[in-house]
């Protein structure tokens, strides 16, 4: 993850979905207050973010915690704001990278492009952000194919094709709750890089629909930039 963003200690870190701390402990150790470095994180989980507040920032100030009241069917069903119209609240060019692990992968294509556009903003030029998804292509197709063919009891069912609210396609396993798990077309996902004005820069392929990979935690791995103009 340090080398994918290019990070050094005095870097600014944006953690979209940041959850219980996961990438925020490791960090704690790498991120140097005295150069500089810091850490900001957000995500629609109250006890997430409390339990962040209360074990990682007494000890490491400059890691702080943001709670998003963002309606989300999985995760938080009671949120107030929809998830296209929230600002991240920071200014515009605040950070070095930007990291969104196991999220894109929660939220439906018009909110992912949202989401998009405001890391591109919150990025500075030259900066990176760093996305996990699941991205349907020819070969995750076969690799589902094949574990559907083969019957496993772990294969992934991604054969509900659902639109959002603009009519964007995706899929889903869970009608009711697409946000628990949502994959999208990679062109799509490309095309919204591209309009969010995000280069992208390398993509890591996961396990997740049956074959080897490199994502993380077996997640497609996508590496953007926000160009230097």
């Amino acid at each position: 993850m340090r080398v994918l963003c290019a990070l050094t200690p005095s870097s600014d870190v944006l953690d979209m979905g940041c959850g219980p701390g996961r990438v925020a402990a490791p960090l704690t150790r790498f991120l140097d207050p005295t150069q500089g470095g810091s850490y900001e994180g957000f995500d629609v989980m109250p006890k997430s973010i409390k339990w962040c507040r209360k074990a990682i920032t007494p000890k490491h100030p400059t890691f702080r915690f943001e709670l998003a009241d963002i309606h989300n069917a999985q995760y938080n069903p009671k949120g107030t704001q929809h998830a296209d119209e929230y600002v991240f609240p920071y200014g515009d060019e605040s950070f070095d990278a930007v990291l969104a692990a196991s999220l894109f992968t929660h939220l439906q294509p018009f909110e992912g492009q949202h989401y998009l556009r405001e890391a591109c903003r919150v990025l500075r030029p030259g900066g990176r952000l760093l996305s996990t998804w699941f991205l349907i292509n020819d070969k995750a197709e076969e690799l589902l194919r094949a574990r559907r063919s083969a019957r496993s009891g772990s294969a992934v069912k991604l054969d509900r094709e659902l639109t959002d609210e603009r009519g964007n396609p995706f899929r889903s396993q869970f009608p009711e709750a697409p946000e628990h798990m949502i994959a999208i077309d990679e062109q799509a996902v490309r095309d919204q890089h591209d309009r969010a004005g995000l280069e992208i820069v390398e993509v890591l392929y996961g396990s997740w629909p049956g074959g080897p990979g490199l994502g993380w935690p077996g997640q497609d791995m996508i590496v953007s930039r926000r160009p230097i103009r």
